[in-house]
């Protein structure tokens, strides 16, 4: 049961064998922030991880990434609606995964799953793992869940038309890559992450240097940026 003793529905994996085919992109964005006397510019890029689920297995098909670039304003509010204008976008994906607490939002697409740390909730369970706890039955459900007995307890976010079972199912095939941050995760989500901040780090030298040393030559910079996000 919860901290509160108001939950006490666990949800474990029935013993067997889950066998599925459906298709998933997982979106994640990064930001990189200069600070100048008069304001700021902010590089942003969020990627798009691509893949599907067959049987037991899934793989990665595809690996996309849209940036930009904007002056004086807030990062986190243009990146969060750069992920959600890339999430509205996606007309591909069976399941679509994001690290944004959409209740909180007010996004609602039909294919959603949404994972996020919540620290201001604490949740301590004695129970086997992985486990779920429903904690909420709305237009948007809302759950507790933790996969491994080393790893973070998660909040979880639906709109998928599934039961919990299926979708703890589902958490527990995408979280189990042996890689120590993804492990009791999500792969997909993780993947999206590293590759944002791989391409976010490889620019922000670019931007850093230009707006260091050839001010002038920021237009530029910026036009080419734009140029390849309309592409």
């Amino acid at each position: 049961m919860s901290s509160n003793g108001v939950f006490t529905t666990i949800i474990n994996l029935k013993k067997g064998k889950y066998e599925w085919s459906f298709s998933f992109s997982a979106i994640d964005g990064s930001f990189h922030e200069v600070k100048l006397a008069d304001g700021n510019i902010v590089y942003i890029i969020v990627s798009k991880i691509k893949g599907e689920v067959r049987e037991s297995h899934f793989k990665i098909s595809r690996i996309e990434y849209v940036d930009e670039i904007c002056e004086n304003c807030e990062p986190e509010e243009e990146m969060k609606n750069l992920e959600y204008e890339e999430a509205k976008g996606e007309k591909d994906s069976d399941v679509l995964f994001l690290d944004r607490k959409i209740s909180l939002d007010g996004f609602y697409k039909d294919n959603v799953i949404a994972i996020v740390k919540d620290p201001s909730k604490r949740v301590e369970i004695e129970a086997q793992t992985p486990w779920l706890l429903p904690i909420k039955e709305e237009k948007v459900r809302s759950a507790y869940f933790k996969l491994f007995p080393f790893s973070w307890v998660f909040l979880l976010e639906t709109t998928l038309n599934k039961d919990w079972e299926e979708i703890l199912s589902i958490l527990y095939l995408l979280g189990k890559e042996p890689i120590p941050e993804a492990l009791g995760y999500n792969y997909p989500l993780y993947l999206a992450d590293k590759v944002a901040k791989f391409y976010r780090d490889r620019k922000m030298r670019e931007l850093d240097f230009v707006i260091s040393k050839f001010p002038q030559r920021y237009r530029q910079f910026r036009s080419i940026i734009e140029k390849n996000r309309r592409k």
